[in-house]
C-alpha cells in the first residue's frame, strides 16, 4: 500500500467500540480507513461532531473533498502547466475526487495493523493540509497519504498512527460577515469560521475514538503545513484546550494568515455579492444570506478562477468565540507562549518560502521602481526601503526573472520565514511575565526539490516539506540524497512524535537549528551561511511588518497575462 488505496480490503470488518463494524484496506503492515468525522447541516452552518455509530460501513474508499479549484494552475497563472506534477508534485490514488461541500468533512486514518483493538496505545500524528485556506486535501492526496509514515515508523520501531483531515475551504469555510454572525445566531451557533471549527471537530473526533485503531488520545502531536501550521497555531490560540500535546509548525507562524476584523470581512463580502450579482442594498440580510445559499458552489470556483478576489488567500474571523485574546501579528508569540496545554514544538521553514507569492515562473507585471514604490508607501521610508532591498540584493537592473526571485524570497521573509524564527526566539527567551514553558526545536530546509517534471526542480520551495515527510515518492528518485532527507525527516518527525528529541532543543544559550540538506545536521545559528538570518534580522529592527505588506502582495507579483 505504497500509495492510497493499494491495500487489499479486509476479508473481516474491524469492530469499533464506538463506530461499529468498519470494512477498511491492509497489507501486511499497515490498515487504513476513510472516515467521515463531521456532518454539515448546511451551507454556512457549523459543523457537528459525528457520536453516533455507523453500523456497518464501508471505510476503503475516500469520502469526497471541499469543492475548490481543482487545478492550481488556475490559480498561479497560465504559464504553468494543467498538472500539479509540474510544480507541487503529484502523486494519483486508484479513484477519482468526488467533490461534495456538505459530505466533504472526512479523514483518513493509518495504523500498524496490529494496532487495531489493541491495549498498547502509539502516539498520534494528525496532519492538516496547506493551501492558503482556498484549496487542498489531507486526506484524498497521493503525495500525503500515511501509508508510508506509519510504515517508515514500524520499521524505526517508533510506531505511530497517522490521521490526515480535511476541512471547508474558501467562500464555504471562510466567508464571514454581519449577515452570517447574524444567520448562525439565529440557529444557536457561534459565529463563521467554519473551516477551522471543522478542524476543531477533527482533532476532538481523533480524542474521542482513535485509541480503538490503537492511538493514544493523550500522545497526539498535529501536524502542519502552511495554512495547516497556521491552523494549529490558532487551535493554541482558541477557546478549546487539550486537542494535542505537541505541534510541528511547518512553513507559517499562527497569524501568517491572521485573523480579519469583521468590517474587513464584510468589505470581502460585499465584493462576493457584487461578483454573483446578488444585490446588497434591496435586500435583508436574511435574504442576502439566502441568496448565497441558493448559489450553485461552481459559482464560487468561478469567482476564485475568473474574478479573483483582491486577495486570493482566506482568512479566519477575528472574534472572541474562538479567539478569546485577540490574535495579531504581535500578540501571536504571547498567546502561543501562554498555551500551556502543549508541551513541545518543532518549527520551521523552507529556504524558499516566497515561491508561493512569486507567480511562480512568470515574470511580475511590477517592476523595480513600482515595487520600490509600493514596499516606500507601506512602511513610511525610502531608506528603509533602500535598506532592505540592498540586504536582499534587489537593484534596478535584475532581469524580470531574477527580480521576481529576490523579490519573492523578500516577500516570503516578511510574511512566513521571519515570523518563524521569532517564535523559536520568543519562546526560548520570552519577556518578562510570559512564561518559558515549551521545549522547541527549530529546522532549515534547505535540500532542493527532486521532482524533474516541475520548473521548480533544484529549489528548496514552499510545500516540498510534505513531499519529503510522507515517503510516497522516495521509490521514484534516483539520488540517495533525497531519498536520505525523506527518511531522517519522517524518522525526526516520528520521533519527536513518541516524546523523543529529534535533535538539539533550541537555547538561548546555544542557538542549534535542524538543516535538511543531504540528511540531517545539526547547525548552530549564526554558522549556517544559506539562512538569511542577518537580513530577516534587519526587517525586525526596521519594523518590517508581515500586517503591512500582507495585504500587497498581489498588487506586486501578478502574474503578467499573455
Amino acid at each position: 500500500m505504497g500509495l492510497l488505496g493499494e491495500g487489499e480490503e479486509s476479508s473481516t470488518p474491524f469492530t469499533h467500540a464506538r463506530l461499529g463494524e468498519l470494512t477498511y484496506l491492509a497489507d501486511d503492515d499497515v490498515a487504513q480507513f476513510f472516515v467521515p468525522y463531521a456532518s454539515v447541516p448546511g451551507r454556512y452552518r457549523q459543523s457537528a461532531l459525528l457520536d453516533a455509530s455507523f453500523g456497518r460501513r464501508d471505510c476503503t474508499k475516500p469520502g469526497p473533498v471541499c469543492p475548490q479549484m481543482r487545478d492550481m494552475s488556475e490559480h498561479f497563472g497560465p504559464a504553468i502547466d494543467k498538472s500539479m506534477v509540474k510544480v507541487f508534485g503529484y502523486l494519483p490514488t486508484r479513484w477519482e475526487i468526488e467533490y461534495d461541500e456538505l459530505e466533504c468533512l472526512n479523514l483518513t486514518v493509518a495504523a500498524p495493523r496490529p494496532a487495531l483493538g489493541s491495549n498498547s496505545l502509539r502516539p498520534v500524528i494528525v496532519y492538516i493540509h496547506g493551501g492558503g485556506n482556498s484549496v487542498g486535501s489531507g486526506g484524498h492526496c497521493g503525495k500525503t497519504d500515511p501509508a508510508n509514515l506509519v510504515r517508515l515508523s514500524i520499521q524505526e520501531n517508533n510506531e505511530v498512527v497517522v490521521v490526515a483531515i480535511d476541512y471547508r475551504l474558501h467562500f464555504l469555510g471562510f466567508l464571514a460577515s454581519q449577515d452570517l454572525v447574524e444567520y448562525n445566531a439565529a440557529h444557536g451557533e457561534p459565529p463563521c469560521n467554519y473551516g477551522v471549527h471543522d478542524v476543531r471537530n477533527a482533532l476532538l473526533w481523533v480524542k474521542k475514538n482513535i485509541a480503538a485503531f490503537g492511538g493514544d488520545p493523550d500522545q497526539v502531536t498535529a501536524v502542519g503545513e502552511s495554512a495547516g501550521s497556521m491552523m494549529i497555531g490558532q487551535q493554541m490560540c482558541s477557546t478549546v484546550p487539550n486537542l494535542f500535546r505537541r505541534a510541528i509548525l511547518m512553513s507559517s507562524p499562527p497569524a501568517g494568515l491572521r485573523p480579519y476584523t469583521l468590517d474587513a470581512h464584510d468589505a470581502r463580502y460585499r465584493g462576493l455579492l457584487q461578483r454573483l450579482n446578488i444585490p446588497y442594498d434591496s435586500l435583508s440580510p436574511q435574504q442576502r444570506v439566502q441568496a448565497l445559499i441558493d448559489v450553485p458552489v461552481g459559482k464560487f470556483n468561478d469567482v476564485l478562477i475568473e474574478g479573483r478576489p483582491e486577495n486570493p488567500l482566506f482568512h479566519c474571523l477575528q472574534h472572541p468565540s474562538f479567539f478569546p485574546v485577540p490574535l495579531t501579528e504581535e500578540s501571536q508569540y504571547e498567546l502561543i507562549a501562554k498555551c500551556d496545554w502543549v508541551d513541545e514544538l518543532i518549527v520551521g521553514d523552507m529556504a524558499f518560502e516566497g515561491i508561493i507569492f512569486s507567480g511562480l515562473v512568470t515574470p511580475p507585471s511590477g517592476t523595480y521602481d513600482t515595487f520600490h514604490t509600493l514596499f516606500t508607501d507601506t512602511y513610511g521610508s525610502a531608506s528603509t526601503t533602500d535598506k532592505v532591498f540592498a540586504a536582499y540584493h534587489i537593484t534596478p537592473d535584475l532581469p524580470p526573472p531574477d527580480f521576481t526571485r529576490a523579490a519573492a524570497i523578500l516577500i516570503g521573509d516578511i510574511m512566513i520565514t521571519r515570523g518563524q524564527g521569532h517564535l523559536v526566539r520568543y519562546l526560548t527567551s520570552p519577556p518578562p511575565g510570559v512564561p518559558k514553558s515549551k521545549r522547541v526545536y527549530f529546522y532549515h530546509m534547505e535540500h532542493p526539490s527532486p521532482l524533474r517534471d516541475s520548473p521548480l526542480c533544484g529549489t528548496p520551495h514552499h510545500q516540498l516539506d510534505v513531499v519529503f515527510l510522507f515517503q510516497n515518492f522516495n521509490s521514484t528518485w534516483s539520488d540517495p540524497a533525497d531519498v536520505r532527507t525523506a527518511v531522517e525527516m519522517g524518522r525526526r518527525w516520528v520521533a519527536f512524535a513518541c516524546g523523543r528529541a529529534p535533535w538539539a532543543a533550541y537555547e538561548s544559550e546555544v542557538k542549534i537549528a535542524a538543516v535538511l540538506l543531504n540528511g540531517v545536521s545539526e547547525v548552530p545559528r549564526d554558522a549556517d551561511q544559506n539562512t538569511r538570518y542577518a537580513a530577516m534580522d534587519l526587517l525586525t529592527e526596521l519594523g518590517v511588518s508581515n500586517t503591512k505588506f500582507a495585504s500587497h502582495v498581489e498588487l506586486t507579483l501578478q502574474p503578467t497575462s499573455k
